[in-house]
Formats: C-alpha cells, structure tokens, sequence
C-alpha cells in the first residue's frame, strides 16, 4: 500500500492556530509514545463545548481553503456533523 502523502504536522498546527482543544488518539499517538507502528491515519478527538466548536469548524474552513481535494471532499460532511451537534 503506498503511503499517503498527509502532512501531520501542519494539520495538528492548523488545529492548535485555532486554539481547538483536542487530543489525538489512535495510532499516530502509539507512535509519538515510541510504539513501532506504521499508520496512516491521524485520530483527533475534539472538546465538544459550543466555543470549541466553532474553532474547529474556523481551523476545518482554512484547510479547506488549502487542502488536497480528496481532503475537502469530506469537509462539508463534517461541517454538516458540526452544525447540527452546535444546535443540540
């Protein structure tokens, strides 16, 4: 499997220019703790209070702006997931 050409790095930075309060999970924080694990995937799980919210939807609208396509392709979903968990 190739792998995928993600940048970790400036995701995580987008997030943290936001100031969205998050914790990343998964294998990427296998591997940041020393686990030797190949992943591919990065897994963020974000504070769900109404102000977290809309900095997460502000830092996902800017890596819209600047993402790869197959990228902004799911971003309207997760604006949709967003918009409506703001609501209950």
């Amino acid at each position: 499997m190739p792998k995928p050409n993600v940048d970790y790095v400036a995701i995580l930075k987008t997030l943290r220019s936001h100031r969205v309060d998050f914790v990343v999970v998964g294998g990427v924080c296998a591997v940041l703790h020393g686990a030797p694990l190949a992943t591919f995937d990065l897994d963020v799980v974000h504070c769900r209070e109404p102000h977290n919210l809309a900095r997460l939807m502000a830092a996902l609208e800017e890596k819209e702006e600047t993402g790869q396509e197959k990228d902004k392709a799911a971003l309207p979903v997760l604006r949709r997931v967003l918009e409506e968990r703001a609501k209950s």
